[in-house]
């Protein structure tokens, strides 16, 4: 029985080692995996800039088309100072304009890329589950030949012993043969329940999960906030805390800024989540209803910014806008509904 179970144990230690090899192997094969992920993510950020700037420049040539006198002074445009300008635009929107392509396909090759390694990460799982089990089966072998060594020593020399053990040992087997299947379901389960609290904590699932939203969710905001003229790059992590970064390069907190600055970080956000939402059409909805925005802090500057939003970006909302400044909001909106108290209780105007 002994030899027999060295056998075994010959056998389980070579697949040991050959998995142990095998997953080696696929390691190699994902070593660039935190290069490729920072690639990415400062290729985004550079697209966002790009596509920012065409954005302005589109905004430029727009204006020089459609303007023949200056805004600021009242004085005629000279038609060839037009035609310089914008040729000269058109000329950086192209250049822009490639770059944003030829990103795109660099961002492509990195996305591929990460599929590739996520493919070779569930390899390495499976073979990782595979040696568990494998390392079970030894230690359990490895036990019940110690065991066989034990008697083997006591009745050796004693023939009376060695038959009244026989049928002991025949009886023994059995049980170990059982307790050995109960501790193998047991150790699998254990394996089964320790995976599952490491994918339910906030390390686990959860996060992983999130790290595939954070960069879309990323570039919705900013994409906001651009459309309110507040320049400045917000991103948030894993765990929802936040980078202001104001010029690119200067770090700000939430508290640094003005409260009309806050609320159109407020609105962006709002905006983007909604935007996520719908996205995932978990929650699509055309009906929007937003309660005092423009009775908060919201300066004038962010209100016209704010109403661009409304017009433009979610045009195909139904909006609904509850507010105390009618006189300053009434001409900018097609439709308005009055309310008034009376008797401590609100009624329609008619």
């Amino acid at each position: 029985m002994i030899g027999s179970i060295d056998i075994e144990l010959e056998t389980i230690n070579s697949e040991i080692k050959g998995i142990h090899h095998n997953i080696n192997v696929f390691e190699l094969g994902k070593e660039d995996e935190l290069k490729v992920k920072k690639e990415r993510t400062t290729g985004e950020k550079i697209l966002d800039q790009l596509v920012n700037k065409q954005k302005h420049i589109e905004t430029r040539i727009e204006f020089f088309h459609n303007k023949d006198e200056c805004p600021t002074c009242q004085q005629n445009i000279d038609p060839g100072f037009k035609a310089q300008k914008i040729t000269e635009e058109q000329k950086d929107h192209d250049e822009v304009q490639d770059g944003i392509v030829g990103l795109q396909s660099i961002l492509e090759e990195k996305n591929k890329r990460l599929e590739e390694i996520n493919s070779i990460q569930v390899k390495i799982n499976n073979l990782q589950h595979e040696m568990i089990d494998q390392q079970s089966l030894l230690n359990s072998k490895s036990m019940y030949r110690g065991e066989l060594e034990k008697q083997v020593i006591e009745v050796r020399d004693n023939k009376t012993l060695i038959k009244q053990s026989k049928s002991t040992i025949e009886e023994d087997q059995i049980f170990s043969d059982n307790i050995y299947e109960e501790k193998t379901k047991e150790i699998r389960n254990k394996s089964v329940i320790e995976l599952a609290t490491k994918l339910l904590k906030d390390t686990g699932i959860k996060s992983k999960i999130i790290k595939q939203y954070i960069p879309v969710i990323n570039k919705l905001i900013n994409k906001y906030l651009a459309a309110m003229d507040f320049f400045v790059q917000f991103e948030l992590d894993e765990n929802f805390n936040e980078v202001i970064k104001s010029r690119h390069r200067d770090e700000f907190s939430y508290a640094s800024f003005s409260e009309g600055e806050k609320m159109r970080i407020d609105l962006s956000l709002l905006f983007a989540w909604r935007a996520i939402a719908k996205l995932k059409n978990s929650a699509s909805t055309n009906l929007l209803i937003m309660d005092e925005v423009f009775d908060s802090s919201l300066d004038t500057s962010g209100t016209e910014e704010f109403m661009k939003i409304i017009m433009e970006i979610v045009s195909d909302t139904n909006i609904f806008i509850i507010s105390h400044k009618t006189d300053l909001l009434i001409d900018k909106f097609t439709n308005v509904i009055r309310f008034e108290k009376h008797k401590n209780f609100s009624r329609m105007v008619a």
